[in-house]
């Protein structure tokens, strides 16, 4: 019988706080009547987490070419970003949030995009927020909404309108959330500044539609691989947990 159980975020929380309690793990070893195999068992399944999840962080360091000279190991903001970026990387269970983390380090370093170490920490936290489904959601709305047969006299309302429902489809079918669930994942967006919802009285809008903001395209700039739209696809590595 395993002795791990439990959904990986919930396990993880508990192994963490096991680690660094020498109560807790004083107190396995009492009521459970196991000595100091049992309890190294268990901070080596935490140990290899971490080495999982910072190996993926340094090879997409390594594919995005990042070099550093000197003079910039000696930089304390970039060394800051490094350490708040590995250390998110290290909190994440999914093996593309690791990859923006670091592709986002990667731009910093480099001065592509952002060049403030306040601006960067803002980025990383946005990026820390959001889920991948949420990213995922994101991404969709931005394709329909760069299709080329807006019209000059349409509105930011009146464009989304023409292609809401398509985009209410594509979402329940590459995401699995439900067309009627959607409103409210969509609300709850707002909170990251990368989407927001339209206000208005038009007739027959109910105040679910939206657009993805002027934040969310230099979000996606910060975390291209070459500084272009090249971002990660995320969808194609929607089910990789670490």
């Amino acid at each position: 019988m395993s002795l791990i159980k439990g959904s990986p975020g919930v396990l993880e929380a508990a192994l963490s706080r096991y680690e660094k309690s020498s109560g807790l793990r004083a107190l396995v070893q009492l009521v459970l009547g196991f000595g100091g195999s049992v309890d190294t068992l268990l901070v080596t399944y935490l140990d290899n987490i971490r080495i999982r999840r910072i190996s993926t962080f340094f090879e997409e360091l390594d594919k995005c070419g990042l070099q550093l000279s000197e003079e910039q190991l000696k930089n304390e903001d970039l060394l800051h970003a490094f350490m708040i970026s590995l250390k998110a990387a290290i909190n994440a269970r999914r093996g593309d949030k690791i990859r923006l983390f670091a592709r986002l380090l990667s731009n910093y370093a480099r001065g592509q995009m952002m060049d403030d170490i306040d601006e960067f920490e803002e980025s990383l936290q946005v990026l820390e927020d959001i889920s991948v489904r949420e990213f995922q959601v994101l991404l969709i709305l931005r394709d329909f909404e760069r299709k080329p047969w807006r019209k000059e006299e349409q509105n930011d309302l009146q464009w989304c309108s023409t292609f809401w429902s398509e985009f209410l489809k594509a979402v329940e079918q590459r995401i699995g959330v439900p067309k009627d669930e959607l409103p409210g994942f969509l609300t709850r967006l707002n909170r990251t500044g990368l989407y927001k919802t339209f206000t208005g009285s038009n007739w027959g809008y109910g105040g679910d539609r939206g657009c993805t903001t002027s934040n969310f395209e230099r979000l996606l700039s910060a975390v291209s691989q070459f500084g272009g739209d090249d971002y990660l696809p995320m969808g194609e590595l929607a089910d990789e947990k670490l």
